[in-house]
């Protein structure tokens, strides 16, 4: 059995420079795309960067033949790229080469079974956080010229890496982890053409089903917590179809969950999906399990849940509304003259409270309804201390993304903000009001933000809070909700 359980980054040559074998075949393996990056070298929680471990094996195919199959050496193990001679099977120059990933005996006998590589997602399995979706990583190369007796190959992938996260309603041991849709449209069977000019898994259409699912060994859940759930997955389009994630306990009671965000799985991509908790029959199950969890409310393991998108706003990745500290609507320019809460006869200031969330000063609270407020200072910097922050751009919008333990993300994009009756720094800074107000001075708040300077690598000398940053009440910045467990 093929097991790939760590990350690929970008590849070098360090492995290749001192090979001087009469013939060399380099192999390297694609980047699964994701839409929430992170670059924390932990185990499979983020981009699952690949490298090459002891067992596996690659065949390779000339245009014409058959094939031969090649052991990763001893000396490349643990390596992004693989690099080795060809021993007895010299590696022509001019003649085309592709390889696929990982090599099946069955095709070894035949020179016509580069058309029908194997593909299988039946017996996939989860040991604990270890994961074994290495040996459902079917991969394969493009067509290949040798020159200078070396073939390089660049492999790709046929199916996606869904992440799932699903809250644990009782504290007990899982067995298994099974998505369901609605139609038979989940094919666990098919192979693929290597001499096809748009390589892609061609569908066995007996194997069709309504349900694939995981294996979980040493799945011991704790009520109310995250449980994270690895699955390669073969592509298909489940946008328009019902998409339910259930548990199994040890004792065959059953929990499910609902995916509230589409799922259309395209090869080489990486998903990440939130279940949201509809029914339990599990033993013990807590009270709350699902009145916690919100479709519009993102878990990141932190005391709340963080909305995915500002007021005002529809996609993460949009601007939404500015509002001024403590009012409820939108404003043409943000001033202290026309700020509801500053007199300006005698220059007094409204005092609104040490704290606003939850108030009917809370703009959050009132347009979003019972759970949802402005987050606190705190609870600001929970996300600061807890979460990995990373500049991105998302559909041409710079932000930063957040992205939790659990593999959640939130993008808050640098928006700029209403200052002084002008508006400034759109997409090159940002300001989040916390519901704080800022003790030393009555006409200031707590806000989260970036000030458009790079600093360097380290995200928190870019975070304004983790100055002591407190903005004027009058300006116009934007607002994250948060929404009570």
């Amino acid at each position: 059995m093929i097991l790939i359980s760590l990350f690929l980054v970008s590849c070098n040559d360090e492995a290749t420079t001192s090979m001087e074998d009469k013939c060399k075949i380099v192999c390297s393996v694609d980047s699964f795309e994701s839409p929430n990056p992170s670059r924390t070298n932990t185990d499979p929680n983020n981009d699952f960067l690949i490298t090459w471990a002891s067992g596996d094996a690659i065949g390779i195919f000339p245009r014409e033949g058959y094939q031969e199959p090649f052991e990763i050496p001893a000396s490349q193990i643990g390596k992004e790229n693989a690099s080795f001679d060809g021993g007895y099977w010299d590696v022509k120059n001019g003649l085309q080469y592709n390889a696929y990933y990982p090599f099946d005996k069955r095709n070894f006998d035949s020179a016509e079974m580069k058309t029908r590589i194997p593909v299988t997602y039946i017996g996939q399995k989860q040991n604990g956080t270890s994961c074994d979706i290495g040996a459902f990583d079917y991969t394969h190369s493009d067509w290949n010229t040798a020159s200078e007796g070396t073939v390089n190959f660049q492999f790709h992938h046929i199916g996606a890496i869904a992440v799932f996260s699903l809250k644990y309603p009782a504290t007990t041991t899982y067995t298994r982890m099974t998505l369901s849709v609605n139609e038979a449209l989940i094919p666990l069977n098919g192979h693929y053409d290597l001499t096809a000019e748009d390589v892609k898994m061609i569908n066995d259409e007996e194997s069709l089903s309504t349900s694939i699912s995981l294996e979980l060994e040493n799945c011991n859940g704790a009520a109310g917590e995250t449980g994270v759930f690895y699955m390669m997955l073969p592509p298909m389009d489940l946008s328009n179809d019902d998409v339910t994630l259930t548990l199994t306990s040890e004792a065959g009671t059953t929990c499910t969950y609902s995916i509230e965000e589409a799922l259309n799985v395209n090869k080489g991509k990486l998903y990440r999906r939130t279940g949201v908790p509809t029914e339990s029959n599990v033993e013990g199950t807590i009270d709350g399990w699902k009145e916690s969890y919100h479709p519009d409310a993102v878990d990141l393991g932190l005391s709340v849940m963080w909305a995915k998108c500002n007021i005002g706003a529809t996609q993460p990745e949009e601007y939404g509304d500015f509002y001024a500290w403590g009012e409820q609507e939108t404003k043409d320019s943000y001033t202290w003259e026309n700020y509801s809460y500053y007199n300006t006869n005698n220059g007094a200031w409204v005092d609104l409270g040490e704290s606003i969330s939850g108030t009917s000063f809370d703009v959050a609270h009132n347009k979003l309804g019972k759970g949802w407020r402005m987050p606190t200072k705190d609870e600001m910097g929970e996300l600061l201390d807890n979460c990995q922050a990373t500049h991105t751009t998302i559909n041409g919008v710079s932000g930063i993304l957040f992205t939790a333990s659990n593999g959640n993300s939130i993008f808050l994009p640098k928006a700029g903000f209403w200052t002084e009756g002008m508006f400034t720094d759109e997409n090159v800074s940002m300001r989040y009001w916390t519901a704080t107000q800022y003790v030393d001075a009555e006409y200031s708040a707590w806000v989260m933000g970036y000030d458009g300077v790079n600093h360097g690598t380290s995200f928190f000398n870019n975070i304004l809070i983790g100055a002591g940053y407190a903005a004027c009440r009058p300006d116009g910045c934007n607002i994250r909700p948060v929404y009570e467990k």
